[in-house]
């Protein structure tokens, strides 16, 4: 599971906190050295954590990475009336922040426009499927107001 709390325009997807936080000079220094450590284990049969491409796994691919789909949890805060929020379940959460915006969804569009206020990532739908049903309860209000 990963956390995320806001949504990042210019990189056209969301990234955790630390890769935004990263000064633009640490990153080039770090690049490199992840992109060889790669290339290394893939050729040794090993696998390294990925560092900046958080949505790789190491497999028994051909080259020891698989591409991992998330699933997205995602709290959404209208931006004019900012008491309300939303609570979905979607696999591409630039498209479906769109779709909210733009009125697609009946209960959203009465309180256009949306920002995302959090996001989680699941690899597993299941366990983000109870985690949003949970979110839509009563004791997952309460946890929502503490904690997000």
């Amino acid at each position: 599971m990963v956390f995320f709390n806001f949504f990042h325009p210019e990189a056209g997807s969301i990234l955790p906190a630390s890769t935004i936080l990263r000064s633009q000079r640490s990153e080039e220094q770090r690049m490199p050295s992840v992109a060889g450590r790669k290339v290394e284990a893939a050729k040794e049969g090993r696998c390294v954590p990925a560092l900046r491409d958080f949505r790789l796994r190491c497999s028994g691919g051909q080259d020891g990475w698989q591409a991992v789909p998330f699933h997205y949890v995602y709290i959404l805060r209208s931006a004019s009336r900012p008491e309300q929020t939303y609570v979905g379940l979607t696999d591409d959460l630039k498209a479906r922040l769109a779709k909210h915006n733009e009125g697609g969804s009946p209960h959203t569009s009465k309180f256009r426009p949306w920002e995302i206020e959090t996001a989680v990532a699941f690899t597993s739908r299941d366990k983000a499927a109870a985690f949003e049903a949970y979110l839509k309860s009563g004791s997952g209000h309460e946890f929502r107001r503490r904690h997000f």
